[in-house]
């Protein structure tokens, strides 16, 4: 794992989060195998439920929000920034419960 600070290494995308999910979006690495981390910004005033896939639509079908079963969706919460780990080629989408969400997620390395 790298251990530095978080240090941008590509643009940051933005995934308007809302009750129906967004098609996924890529946002442009030039990770390794193992993955690359993101920096995710959840700039909303509500849970954003953040998902991935290795495609467009792969990301959208797994904005879920999680009840009694397990999901592909992690819940950022309003105003937090998460460093996360993702694999290569990733897109994501995210859905709310109620209300929007911008996330924001910029790919680089570090923690």
């Amino acid at each position: 794992m790298y251990t530095k600070a978080f240090s941008p290494t590509g643009k940051t995308i933005l995934v308007a989060a809302a009750t129906t999910a967004p098609t996924g979006v890529a946002a442009p690495e030039s990770g390794t195998k193992d993955g690359f981390q993101f920096r995710i910004h959840n700039a909303g005033t509500v849970t954003a439920y953040l998902s991935f896939g290795a495609t467009a639509q792969a990301a959208q079908d797994n904005a879920v929000i999680p009840t009694a079963t397990s999901q592909f969706s992690i819940p950022i919460p309003a105003n937090i920034v998460e460093v996360l780990s993702f694999p290569v080629g990733s897109y994501f989408s995210a859905i709310t419960a109620s209300g929007t969400a911008s996330v924001f997620i910029t790919p680089g390395k570090g923690v």
